[in-house]
Parts: structure tokens; sequence; C-alpha cells
């Protein structure tokens, strides 16, 4: 069973926000991985559903919500990791 991306992110992202609520040094760290995740796999995904258009066996009837999803995961995840960079 593929639990996609939420498994992976969300105990670093729960890590790197205790860390950060407890000011400990390596909170920044784990913040940052995991908000680099949250811009890295939406623009993989994108990448593959543009690149496997027209493969054989490839059936998705509609791409638009993937299209307008998957951009705002990685732009929230781009001005946090931006916003965390910048304040620290």
């Amino acid at each position: 069973m593929n639990r996609g991306l939420a498994c992976h992110v969300g105990p670093l992202l729960a890590l790197g926000l205790i860390g950060s609520w407890t000011t400990q040094r390596w909170a920044l760290v784990a913040l940052a991985s995991a908000l680099g995740i949250t811009v890295y796999w939406p623009i993989i995904c994108l990448v593959a559903i543009a690149s496997a258009r027209h493969a054989p066996g490839w059936d998705l009837s509609d791409e638009s919500a993937y299209w307008l999803i998957l951009p705002a995961i990685a732009a929230w995840g781009g001005w946090g990791l931006w916003r965390l960079i910048r304040t620290n």
C-alpha cells in the first residue's frame, strides 16, 4: 500500500515544529527538510503526469485537479522555506 508523500513529510514536519516550539537547534534542519520535500514531490508528480500523457496504458481522464492543487502545495512549501530562511 502506497501512502504517498504525507507518510514521509508528516513526521518530519511534526518533529521540526515541536523542535521549533521548544527552541531546539536541530529544528531548522527538520523544518527545512520537510518543506523542501513539500516543494520537490509535487513538481516531480507534475513532470510524471506530463511525461506519461501519451504512454500506453496511461488513463488519466482529467489532469486539471493535479495542475491546480500540486503547484499550490509546492508554492506553500516554497513560501514556508523562504520564510524559514529569512527569519533565521
